[in-house]
């Protein structure tokens, strides 16, 4: 939207814009006037959360920046909070209620309060010990009711603390201020320095408490930790007692080697058994073969000799088995078999010399004495075999018994192991509980205590005086623009072209209580400027109309009553100045104003009258003389028509309209018709084809529509034969 045309905007309602900014201000400063004087008082509380950000107790050095912003925000939350603002009541009521001191508040005669005497005493009974011990829990129902109704009539009720006092941040500090405006500066200062005294005591309470309730949670723990650890070191304990479990590793150690040396031993008596076993039974055929055939003497002797080659290829066998295992039972097997080997090889001499003497008795006796030797090892063999094998079955049992020890311990141990160390960090943790306990950081300091103030606030009457104004001012302004962006018709040339885009030819202003009296408009001086600025915009249109090159004009537009009647005759006149010969033709049949204007001729123009009979149009139109009771000067004639309902094609059918036109072009300079409005009818379509060109003309009272917006896109298919468009009945303001 142009600059220029928002600026005439506010311009040609500069007064109103003024009244705007004019009333609001003078509201403002009477309300400011009326206003009661406040005293205001403040008061610093340092909370150390900010600079280093050391916490006591925490693991970390400093806080980020957020964290801070959290505390500063968690403090002011709280320091609003109902908690404080039902403690710092009661201290207000007890003030000023109690007797005791001089009340900055009392309860009115216009204060419609239902609580009696007796009632607010009983409140006041109750609230004292409540605020020595800062207990915030809602009263009984009784006392909550007058506490309410009382606090409203003092205004120390919650509403009026949220509204008065004031808590922030102090910039970037690690101060919280807190400011209360009252009409009493003592008031003010005393108020907000209990404000500030309850809150520290108030957060020095919540802050003990809360180590309190942390160090017995923590002993808790701590107890609970120390009876899962003994309840551990006793099952531990009590398992080893019942079996004897005294050294894991080491008794392991021990039976695994104590069953390595038996089976040693049962693999000796074994072998030991093995042998002892096959020599008897070796013997015992002997012997029996010696009893049995005395004479086999011989067969005996070379049967030893077999047995000596049998034992001799054993004992090779025994020595190499031993040279490769290095085992002493196969050492010792070797040694029994060389005894043998070496009681055959004797009785295998014997035998030889026996052949000649009675040696198979001797011989009987000597192996009867062997097979005894026999037996008694192998009993013994046999005897050391059960032992060992008794003793290695115990040992396995043991043995078995010890990884079920070892896993039933390990569990135990690693039980005790956890226990201890949840007990460790437990007791860790109570320590540090107890050490903040004892130390019981404070944060809060009050660091400034609020002062009585010398002199009352400033009400800012002049600021927000000026405020107000320039805010009613823009805020006018913004309406007036907010209706022009949203004004949809065509009250000035800028709004033509936004809504149109069609070439505008010419601007007409208004010209109140002047009628027709075209001869006072155009004789006048300048004296008036709305007369001097329409004659020159007409003759400015004039002027266009020349350039044209056109004869025959055809005035028509989008709606009704938009003035092309009153445009074709102020034209016409303004002519024939120049001396020009004009014709006014009413082809508006639907709406004939121009002929309703004229006045029937006291006798009839001759050539107009010649050339509508000439045509047959005599049904149609008919010869007038001027306009109401003033004559048009010289050179002007007017057409009237009958009217009807038909449109120009239908009552020009089976006639030569465009040949009556170009009878009238030879004696007249101009001719001028007028079309019905294009939104309602179709007549100007029918009578472009009899024109040389087309002039539209709107009314600045005109809001174009869709309707409208079809006509003008038609007019703007008319190219050239489409001279331009008139905007009349403008306010003379829009054309500076």
């Amino acid at each position: 939207m142009d600059f220029q045309y928002l600026l005439n905007i506010v311009l040609r309602r500069k007064w109103l814009v003024f009244l705007a900014c004019l009333i609001p201000a003078i509201a403002t400063f009477v309300f400011f006037s009326l206003q009661d004087r406040s005293y205001k008082s403040d008061a610093l509380i340092s909370t150390r959360l900010a600079g280093t950000g050391y916490i006591p107790g925490e693991d970390r050095g400093y806080m980020q920046e957020m964290l801070v912003n959290i505390q500063f925000g968690t403090s002011l939350e709280k320091m609003k909070g109902p908690s404080m603002k039902r403690l710092l009541a009661y201290q207000m009521l007890l003030h000023d209620l109690s007797g005791e001191k001089q009340p900055f508040r009392t309860i009115g005669e216009d204060d419609e309060i239902e609580a009696s005497p007796t009632e607010i005493q009983a409140l006041l009974t109750i609230i004292e010990p409540r605020l020595d011990t800062l207990n915030t829990r809602v009263l009984p129902e009784q006392h909550e009711r007058v506490f309410k109704e009382v606090s409203k009539a003092l205004e120390y009720d919650f509403k009026t603390f949220d509204d008065d006092i004031i808590t922030y941040r102090r910039g970037n500090t690690d101060n919280i201020a807190a400011e209360y405006a009252s009409e009493d500066p003592y008031l003010s200062a005393y108020l907000i320095n209990q404000l500030v005294e309850i809150f520290v005591r108030l957060n020095r309470f919540e802050q003990e408490k809360e180590y309190i309730d942390e160090y017995r949670f923590n002993k808790k723990i701590a107890d609970d930790r120390r009876a899962t650890l003994d309840s551990a070191k006793i099952a531990l304990n009590l398992y080893k007692r019942n079996r004897t479990v005294i050294d894991l590793e080491a008794q392991s150690q021990e039976t695994i080697k104590s069953i390595n040396s038996l089976e040693e031993q049962v693999n000796e008596a074994s072998a030991t058994v093995k042998t002892a076993t096959e020599a008897i039974a070796q013997l015992n055929e002997d012997l029996a073969r010696l009893n049995a055939n005395k004479t086999d003497l011989k067969e005996n002797i070379i049967f030893d000799h077999n047995e000596v080659i049998r034992l001799q290829k054993q004992k090779k066998n025994l020595v190499d088995q031993f040279t490769a295992t290095g085992n002493v039972t196969f050492q010792n097997q070797a040694n029994l078999v060389q005894t043998q080997l070496d009681k055959y090889m004797e009785r295998d001499v014997e035998r030889e010399s026996t052949l000649e003497g009675d040696y198979i008795k001797d011989l009987t006796e000597e192996w009867e004495k062997l097979r005894q030797s026999w037996n008694i090892q192998k009993i013994e063999a046999e005897n050391n075999l059960a032992s060992a094998q008794a003793e290695l079955n115990k040992l396995n049992q043991r043995k078995a018994g010890l990884v079920i020890d070892q896993d039933k311990v390990g569990r135990y141990e690693s039980a005790l192991a956890i226990a201890e160390e949840e007990y460790d960090d437990a007791k860790n943790r109570l320590n540090i509980a107890k050490t903040k306990l004892e130390k019981s950081y404070q944060p809060l300091k009050i660091r400034e205590y609020a002062q009585v103030a010398d002199k009352p606030e400033s009400s800012g009457r002049v600021m927000f005086t000026l405020f107000s104004g320039v805010l009613g001012g823009a805020f006018s302004v913004a309406i007036l623009l907010l209706l022009a962006f949203f004004d949809m018709s065509l009250n000035n040339p800028y709004q033509f072209q936004k809504f149109t885009d069609m070439k505008l030819i010419g601007t007409i202003n208004q010209v109140k209580g002047m009628g027709l009296d075209l001869d006072g408009i155009f004789s006048s001086n300048g004296k008036y400027p709305d007369r001097s600025a329409f004659k020159e915009s007409i003759r400015s249109i004039r002027y266009n109309m020349e350039q044209s090159g056109g004869g025959t004009f055809l005035f028509t537009s989008t709606q009704k009553n938009v003035g092309k009647t009153f445009i074709m005759i102020t034209l016409a006149y303004a002519m024939t100045l120049k001396k020009k010969k004009v014709l006014l033709i009413d082809t508006n049949f639907k709406n004939n104003t121009l002929t309703q204007l004229s006045e029937k001729a006291p006798k009839k123009n001759l050539l107009t009258s010649k050339l509508i009979g000439e045509n047959d149009l005599s049904d149609n139109f008919e010869s007038k003389a001027g306009i109401a009771n003033e004559t048009i000067v010289d050179h002007v004639d007017i057409i009237g028509n009958k009217g009807g309902y038909n449109s120009p094609g239908e009552i020009f059918a089976g006639k030569d309209f465009g040949q009556f036109i170009e009878d009238l072009k030879q004696n007249y300079d101009y001719v001028f018709m007028e079309g019905s409005a294009m939104n309602n009818y179709a007549d100007t379509k029918e009578l472009i084809e009899f024109s040389d060109k087309i002039i539209a003309v709107f009314g600045a009272e005109t809001l174009v529509d869709d309707v409208d917006r079809q006509s003008i896109e038609f007019l703007k298919t008319l190219d050239d034969k489409l001279m331009g468009a008139i905007l009349n009945k403008l306010d003379l303001a829009e054309l500076g």
